[in-house]
């Protein structure tokens, strides 16, 4: 079944989208320009904001997250495992890097020492993909030993460790962002989060929606997707 935007699978919780960002330049920090993902007070003095830039992929704009002290925060919780979390992205530079964390410490989605993807909580689950410089999406679902890390359409099964319940959901590092060397350098596109183990079939969904909604240069997305990405995936 195509799917209109991620919200479309049932038990979305979340959903950014930088093609949905309006009223910034190139270079311009983006602080709370992502629904309810925002530079924080909670931070260490030398948290960093990411930058929103231009004409990233096939013409449309994406977050840049520098790998040094880059990170926002979300106030939105989400429970223990079962949780899916989906990323577009277009990688930079670094290994046993996190893309994204969560206020108790875990690492959620990142790479791994032998540039490969990895999601992890506790327990590392390593993609057989290695990290690249082209568009990757990353779906990891967590649910304990029965666990899978999809990237760019390959999926890698096992156990990712326990989720813990109630996290904060961190773009950019995991935790606050103040672990040394914990940010990961890259571009962010679109990401969505779902109290659910999703299905293959929605991961199918989703590789798909990403690839053609970030396909054609120049392309503007509809009222209805930008309001429902201000709304944070919530329905009109």
């Amino acid at each position: 079944m195509a799917i209109t935007d991620p919200t479309d699978i049932a038990n979305c919780l979340a959903w950014w989208d930088a093609q949905a960002i309006v009223g910034l330049n190139d270079s311009d920090e983006v602080t709370d320009e992502l629904h309810d993902l925002v530079a924080s007070a909670d931070f260490a003095s030398n948290q960093g904001t990411p930058f929103y830039k231009t004409n990233i992929v096939n013409g449309h704009p994406a977050v840049l997250f520098d790998g040094s002290d880059d990170c926002l925060v979300s106030t939105l919780t989400f429970g223990a495992q079962p949780t899916s979390i989906a990323l577009y992205v277009k990688y930079i530079s670094g290994t046993e890097k996190s893309m994204c964390g969560s206020a108790a410490f875990t690492v959620v989605l990142g790479t791994s020492a032998a540039d490969k993807w990895r999601c992890f909580s506790a327990t590392a689950l390593n993609s057989t993909v290695s990290v690249d410089t082209n568009v990757q999406s990353v779906i990891g679902i967590f649910n304990g030993a029965s666990s899978t890390i999809r990237v760019s359409g390959v999926d890698t099964n096992g156990d990712a460790g326990v989720l813990p319940g109630t996290n904060f959901f961190r773009l950019g590092a995991h935790d606050t962002g103040v672990t040394s060397g914990a940010h990961a350098n890259f571009y962010f596109l679109e990401g969505a989060i779902y109290t659910a183990a999703i299905t293959s079939g929605n991961m199918d969904d989703l590789e798909a929606y990403f690839t053609a909604h970030w396909a054609a240069a120049g392309g503007v997305i509809s009222p209805e997707h930008y309001y429902r990405n201000l709304l944070g995936g919530q329905s009109l």
